[in-house]
């Protein structure tokens, strides 16, 4: 019989198959080697059993049909026409398993980027060992703080490393764990530093809008706006008012009022110049951008009635039927130029007036005629302008038209 082959190795190990090489014997026994017999044996039982039989040219074989991670002895005896020699056997087991490895555990640290009321967003690196085989997916998961379990976030694709977490407690706390995959299976997780506990982030409110003048005056303007559709997740605590009289100009705060409040009298502006006005909303982070206000304010004076003309009336020249009045101009025009008096009278122990005359604006006295004798008479004289009369200016006291001898 032929000695026994030589220099069994182990070539390739795989989940389900390992490759096994050998040589053929040094001593044939003087008979042609007609083939290899080829058995295995698991640990875990003490009998071998035959895979197969191969030709003599054959000195390798992929044994198949294993069990995943199941440790293997393998034996090759050589046979010739006298019969077969003594087995060669692996000095050691082999498992069989795969070549490749699950990754490790993603890079930390596991980052938190954004927190809101209700998400989370965090990041993290790959792992600096795939394996062998690409990581395809990451696996997101969560667990509340006080308790063992943890649930399924989601889950990305093995170029993803960010996730939102949504959908959680606000004032809960939070711990995350990040798991990579690849063909192989599942890495150790990567999990966060410390809890995470998602709360309301409050920014900055919006704009107030329609912000505009509704009323001008001479050194007024009355401003008026509506509250901002987004308050920042923080009630409006106030608004602030702010000018400034060219828009190369930096605004400056001319004034400010209470969240309640949704207008404002802006004063003391000086007439025929522009001023731009704006508007920020408050809450307790802080003030919203500035709102303009939809065009520039210009106050100026409007015209009115002018002022009453000034006193007293003066009564001279009295005479039987006729005396002569005279008066100052009014101090206030009403911006607008006089066109002129009104004249009126009325005896004093009756009750209506009556129009005497009306006089140019340059005119300041006036003789009355085709008065009653020894009856006594009231006057009162208007000033007039565009816009209308003014209050008049009435007699401090009658008087008696009557001869003067």
């Amino acid at each position: 019989v032929p000695a026994r082959p030589t220099s069994l190795v182990v070539t390739d190990v795989q989940r389900d198959s390992i490759a096994i090489k050998w040589k053929p014997p040094k001593d044939d026994g003087g008979s042609p080697i007609l083939c290899y017999i080829v058995e295995k044996r698991p640990t875990s039982s003490k009998f071998w059993s035959k895979v197969t039989k191969v030709d003599a040219d054959t000195t390798e074989l992929y044994v198949r049909n294993l069990h995943d991670h199941a440790e293997y002895h393998f034996r090759v005896i050589a046979e010739n026409k006298v019969g077969q020699s003594e087995p060669l056997e692996t000095q050691d087991s082999t498992m069989a398993k795969s070549p490749f490895n699950v990754p490790s555990r993603p890079t930390g640290p596991l980052e938190i980027k954004d927190v809101t009321h209700n998400s989370v967003d965090m990041a993290w690196k790959p792992p600096q060992k795939d394996g062998g085989k690409p990581v395809t997916s990451y696996i997101i998961e969560y667990r509340v703080l006080s308790r063992t379990f943890w649930s399924k976030a989601g889950t990305v694709d093995g170029k993803t490393t960010t996730f939102t977490a949504n959908n959680l407690m606000e004032d809960t706390d939070y711990m995350f764990r990040v798991t990579a995959v690849n063909d192989e299976g599942q890495s150790p997780p990567l999990e966060s530093d410390e809890s995470t506990k998602p709360i309301k982030k409050i920014n900055l409110p919006g704009q107030p809008i329609y912000f505009r003048a509704t009323k001008i005056g001479a050194d007024f303007a009355v401003m008026e706006w509506k509250p901002p559709i987004d308050d920042g997740g923080s009630r409006i605590t106030g608004y602030v008012i702010l000018k400034r009289e060219s828009l190369d100009d930096e605004r400056t705060k001319m004034t400010s009022v209470t969240s309640h409040e949704l207008s404002c009298t802006l004063k003391n502006l000086r007439q025929n110049v522009n001023y731009y006005f704006s508007i920020c909303a408050e809450n307790k982070v802080g003030l919203s951008k500035p709102a303009d206000a939809d065009h520039a304010v210009c106050p100026m004076r409007q015209p009115q009635k002018p002022s009453s003309p000034r006193g007293p009336i003066k009564v001279t020249d009295i005479m039987k039927t006729s005396m002569n009045i005279s008066w100052k101009h009014p101090e206030d025009d009403g911006g607008s130029p006089l066109t002129g008096y009104l004249i009126e009278q009325k005896e004093s122990k009756r009750q209506y007036w009556n129009k005497v005359q009306q006089l140019p604006a340059t005119v300041t006295s006036f003789n009355i005629q085709n008065l009653r004798a020894n009856t006594e008479y009231d006057y009162r004289i208007s000033a007039v302008n565009k816009i209308g009369y003014s209050e008049p200016l009435i007699s401090d006291a009658s008087t008696m038209a009557k001869s003067p001898f």
